[in-house]
């Protein structure tokens, strides 16, 4: 899945400096290595966008065919640094 992300450091939402999106919330290419797993190609669109964990949250329209993360994803960085 890693073709789909992109980390980067700079000035985010809520005073952030680091960040991980897919949803194009981070402009770029990704940078995770790994395959684009459904187009378009990352880092634009929804694709992999983190939903809410509440059970009924039923995507529908232009969300309902997408891939979508429910509740959680975990990321393992290395050589990475930060606060």
């Amino acid at each position: 899945m890693g073709g789909e992300f992109r980390y980067d450091t700079g000035s985010f939402p809520g005073g952030a400096t680091y960040g991980i999106a897919s949803a194009g919330y981070i402009g770029g290419a990704a940078n995770f290595g790994g395959s684009n797993l459904d187009d378009p190609l990352a880092v634009d669109g929804i694709n992999f966008g983190l939903i809410a964990a509440d059970p009924t949250f039923n995507p529908n329209g232009g969300l309902a065919h997408e891939p979508l993360i429910r509740s959680s994803v975990l990321f393992t960085l290395t050589g990475v640094q930060g606060p």
